[in-house]
């Protein structure tokens, strides 16, 4: 409390001050109170029927033109906070149809509508309103529209029917010229009026009526060219807010050194003029929240409910900065203001949504987050988010059935949304509904993957996608079922991995670009290449080179087998003999692990393979074909094979690489006998056993051996592998050998 003793005092110092200068004085009732207590007072006048004081008080701060300690008209503040509130229809209706009903009834009533309108459209965008909601909000817009002319015409010195007039036209879709006709009149009848400069803001938006462009000169203009003793520079700070929430990220948007550049002489400016303005502190507490400044956030929170302790708004913030702190203690506090806040303005869906996240995520109090949740609802059905927030509470309380009638909700207003497809396969499956489960995950999966697609193109189309390309290693676009060219130009510069699996077909032209390419590049959704576009795409030598082709002509074999270090191709099963003397002369790697027989002729070219073969999709292997296949310095690779001859055996041992034969699973002696004098290193985890005999041929062997898959030696056999000469892993440990020791 000490840190706010000064602010205090000068509350103190300027109500008297406001007292003194008679801004007030004919109304003595509302001296040193905040608007929201005169705003209750004129409520219960209204309900009451006493329409005269209401209407003098109008009168009074129409001649007179009194500022709120906010420095906007304190009058329209009144307006548009009563027209806020849901239970006074009745009471305005009931105003408006006397025989004398004063011009401010109709405003009241116009504001009201106003407000009205827009709670039977909701806040979601264009596409997630119903017809219903579409249909209300134009009714209700025209009743306004029908009270506000009339109140205009009735007295159009008071500025508030034309402000609220703006908001009108842009609702029902009027053009700029008819918005800045009421504009104007709103600024003959007071110029220091705030609303109007707010209501043709929100008009400029491109979201509505307007474009950027005319909106930021509109922003600028209010910056340079306000009113004396207005405060409609204020609107930059309206502006700013409104970028924030439209980048991806708030906190990086209030950190950028220009932001706080405009906006700090801007609330200096604010304060200095009116110290005690509680709409200033909350939006600097705002862009506080955002900049993690939560001290000075709470401190003018703080401030402003000194003035206005009622004001819920604010009380939200300062729950929301208070729950950030995620202590037992600052629990408490917010809990408390989230209370306070919902009994001072039983209205606000937001609060008791906030509520409700706020017992489900910290309290876990379940019942009380559904309590609070449902009631977000009743106040604004439009909001699919409440819904969904009301799923996952169900979901936590084990209410899949309920939680179901939840997401239903959520897909009817928004059939996109793909984490609410997700969750209903989660209750169908706790249901035991696994055929609606699968279809719900496999549309979630598919929605997932679209947004993505989504995003991925927004950054692609960006002016930073150069950067972005470059930037990073990986690149998954397999979502791409065509490549437009300029995307293709664009991929060109990348240099990590690059995965285009879901290209069906490989013009020349895409070709060339990709074919500028050094790095990894999955195509393995390719299944036909012609020889020109074969011959595109290897102009560069790749790293490594995925492609699905089925066959491969001895025309693109010359390509393939100088563009790419390491090729792999799974998807072919046959290769005639010229092909595969054209794809081993250059490739260092080769993988076809497609292929399920090998002729001595296919053999004899692809033993010219310098450093690795991959064939694990061979079940057989004649010994005539095993003949051509020592060349290979490296290795071959053979998972493929279950069992292996003597004689096969025999012509494999000479291979002057090593030897991956991890599909066998029996090995007989004859045939370790032959294996154990080849000379390079020797996989064999395939075998589960290893007899004591097994082993003793295998000690004979000289280069490092593999046995991962033995989950157990005998003492017997162990002793054999220890006089191994090389390494010898078991199970993924190496094995001491004498020769170590």
């Amino acid at each position: 409390m000490k840190k706010h003793k000064g602010f205090i005092l000068l509350l103190i110092a300027l109500s008297f001050c406001l007292s003194s200068c008679g801004f007030f004085n004919q109304y003595k009732e509302y001296d040193d109170k905040s608007i929201q207590y005169i705003v209750d007072d004129l409520i219960n006048k209204i309900n009451q029927s006493e329409y005269g004081y209401v209407e003098d008080y109008i009168d009074y701060l129409v001649d007179k033109q009194i500022s709120s300690y906010n420095g906007t008209r304190l009058l329209e503040e009144l307006y548009d906070t009563v027209g806020r509130k849901r239970d006074i229809q009745e009471s305005l209706d009931a105003w408006c149809s006397k025989e004398d009903a004063h011009y401010s009834a109709f405003v009241f009533r116009g504001w009201f509508m106003v407000h009205h309108a827009w709670r039977a459209r909701g806040s979601g965008v264009a596409r997630t309103i119903s017809d219903k909601g579409w249909e209300g909000f134009y009714e209700r817009l025209k009743h306004a529209r029908e009270d506000l002319e009339k109140a205009y015409a009735m007295n159009p010195s008071d500025p508030n029917s034309a402000s609220a007039m703006i908001t009108v036209c842009m609702g029902l879709r009027e053009d700029e010229h008819t918005m800045d006709a009421w504009f104007q009149k709103a600024m003959d009848a007071d110029p220091v009026s705030f609303f109007p400069y707010l209501c043709k803001f929100t008009f400029l938006d491109p979201k509505w009526r307007g474009t950027h462009a005319k909106q930021d000169q509109f922003v600028r203009h209010c910056l340079q060219d306000s009113p004396k003793n207005s405060t409609a520079y204020t609107i930059m700070v309206h502006y700013i807010e409104e970028m924030a929430s439209k980048s991806k990220n708030q906190s990086s948007f209030y950190h950028n050194p220009k932001i706080k550049e405009i906006v700090s002489p801007i609330f200096q400016k604010w304060l200095d003029a009116f110290p005690m303005s509680v709409r200033a502190r909350h939006f600097r507490a705002k862009m506080n929240y955002y900049l993690d400044h939560k001290r000075e956030a709470i401190d003018d929170c703080t401030n402003a409910l000194l003035i206005e302790p009622t004001n819920a708004e604010i009380l939200r913030l300062r729950a929301k900065l208070y729950w950030l702190h995620k202590t037992p203690d600052s629990y408490e506090k917010a809990e408390k203001d989230l209370l306070k806040a919902a009994e001072y303005d039983h209205e606000n869906n937001s609060i008791y949504a906030l509520l409700g996240r706020f017992y489900e995520t910290v309290q876990k109090d379940y019942p009380k987050a559904e309590k609070y949740i449902t009631k977000a609802i009743q106040l604004d059905p439009t909001q699919k988010g409440y819904y969904f927030d009301l799923s996952m509470i169900r979901i936590h309380m084990k209410k899949y059935k309920e939680a179901l009638e939840s997401l239903n909700k959520v897909i009817e207003m928004d059939p996109d949304y793909a984490r609410a497809y997700a969750y209903r396969n989660q209750c169908y499956r706790q249901l035991g509904n696994l055929e609606e489960a699968q279809k719900n995950e496999e549309i979630a999966d598919g929605l997932f993957e679209r947004k993505r697609r989504v995003k991925m193109l927004s950054v692609l189309q960006s002016s930073g996608a150069t950067q972005y390309i470059k930037s990073r290693n990986n690149l998954n676009m397999d979502f791409f079922e065509e490549l437009p060219l300029w995307l293709a130009n664009l991929l060109s510069q990348h240099h990590g991995t690059l995965s285009l699996n879901g290209l069906q077909e490989l013009t020349p032209e895409i070709a060339v670009c990709l074919g500028k390419l050094s790095g990894e590049l999955h195509l393995e959704g390719i299944e036909v290449l012609s020889g020109d576009a074969a011959a595109c795409l290897c102009r560069t030598k790749k790293n490594r080179l995925f492609l699905g082709l089925r066959e491969v002509t001895p025309e693109v074999a010359v390509s393939l087998g100088r563009g790419a270090k390491m090729l792999y191709l799974p998807n072919v099963t046959t290769l005639s003999p010229e092909a595969a003397e054209k794809l081993s002369k250059k490739v260092s790697y080769l993988h076809l692990d497609g292929l399920k027989t090998l002729t001595p002729e296919v053999a004899e070219a692809l033993g010219n393979v310098r450093r690795q073969l991959h064939l694990n999709g061979l079940e057989e292997l004649s010994p005539d074909s095993a003949a051509y296949l020592v060349g290979v310095e490296d290795c071959v690779v053979l998972n493929g094979l279950k069992t292996l001859s003597k004689e096969t055996a025999e012509r494999l041992s000479h291979a002057k690489g090593g030897l991956i034969l991890d599909g066998l699973e029996t090995l007989p002696l004859e045939t370790t006998r032959v294996l154990a004098t080849h000379q390079a290193s020797l996989s064999l985890n395939g075998l589960e056993t290893l007899p004591p005999e097994t082993a003793r041929l295998l000690a004979q062997h000289q280069g490092s051996l593999s046995l991962g898959g033995v989950a157990s030696l005998t003492p017997e056999a162990e002793d054999y592998l220890t006089r191994h000469e090389g390494s010898v892993y078991v199970k993924g440990k190496k094995l001491v050998t004498m020769k170590e020791e």
